[in-house]
């Protein structure tokens, strides 16, 4: 009994290193033709063999990988993902779950960069101390991410601010400091209207535009934000200003930035906005009730010479 024992093991040794001499030269093939980047690592976080496709990743050829730190050339964008500490985890021989981690990274490689992947870290199941990783490419589904979230915030012809990031910029503010007071000028273009009544909506557009980029010019500074609620309505917002009038400042800041005349196809146009002026009371950071106070600013400014700015009453 002993002996068939021995001879099935035998014959079974023998068929399984007959089956690898076929099968490991095949595996070898799709290791290095692969379409996507596979690269063994050991525990010390080394590459110790990478195919063509994971060394393009990093812009160096396979030799040129083998021996570098995996956490040289990806950078996690969690803080929290230390790829050296996931790699010395899955290393550990032994029960130690989870037996994989997926970890988005940036390539830190000069020539690679702004690309980005998905790094996928398995531990090899053999009682080896090596790791295998897997780089899937995903900047085109960040880039598309990062298009939805700026359409999201911004006005899509100007590409200010909208509404909705104004509010978060200011729920941002409030949570570094709650005392702090949020200043506003809001603006409203003067004869706007008649502009684009008299010459269409693609010379109006054009004109905000060309507004829009002239008031960046003006609001640039740390703790400032443009955007565009609307129609022919911005709104620079101003963290934590001494008083109203130095928010009064930037009003007649942005007034000037348009008294020269716009050149819209060939037409010189003049274009004036008047702006109504407001700050926040303390530990109120509501962007729509800080647009009423400025409003009633700007009902004063548009009653009186245009081009001119005035604070809310009793500010």
């Amino acid at each position: 009994m002993c002996v068939a024992t021995s001879i099935f093991r035998w014959r079974r040794k023998g068929s399984t290193a007959r089956a690898q001499e076929h099968v490991l030269p095949r595996f070898k093939a799709a290791f290095q033709h692969a379409g996507v980047g596979i690269a063994v690592v050991d525990q010390d976080g080394l590459l110790v063999e990478a195919n063509p496709a994971f060394a393009a990743t990093v812009a160096l050829a396979p030799e040129q990988a083998a021996g570098r730190a995996l956490a040289d050339l990806f950078q996690p964008v969690h803080r929290d993902h230390d790829l050296g500490g996931i790699v010395a985890q899955l290393g550990v021989r032994g029960p130690a779950p989870p037996d994989s981690y997926q970890v988005e990274t940036k390539v830190r490689d000069v020539a690679g960069d702004g690309r980005w992947t998905m790094l996928v870290l398995s531990r090899i199941i053999d009682g080896s101390p090596f790791v295998l990783a897997v780089g899937v490419d995903i900047t085109e589904q960040h880039r598309l991410r990062d298009r939805l979230r700026q359409q999201a915030r911004h006005d899509p012809l100007t590409s200010l601010a909208n509404r909705a990031f104004l509010q978060e910029w200011m729920a941002d503010v409030a949570r570094q400091d709650g005392d702090v007071r949020v200043g506003i000028c809001f603006a409203d273009l003067d004869g706007f209207k008649q502009v684009n009544d008299h010459y269409g909506h693609r010379v109006g557009d054009q004109l905000l535009t060309a507004v829009a980029t002239r008031l960046k010019a003006v609001v640039n500074s740390s703790g400032q934000l443009l955007g565009r609620i609307g129609g022919d309505e911005f709104v620079a917002l101003v963290a934590g200003p001494s008083d109203v009038d130095a928010v009064g400042a930037l009003a007649k800041q942005m007034i000037r930035a348009l008294v020269p005349p716009f050149t819209i196809d060939g037409m010189r146009l003049s274009i004036t906005a008047s702006v109504g002026v407001a700050l926040s009371d303390r530990q109120q950071h509501e962007l729509d009730r800080l647009l009423h106070k400025a409003d009633q600013g700007l009902y004063q400014a548009k009653r009186g010479a245009r081009g001119t700015w005035s604070p809310a009453p009793g500010q």
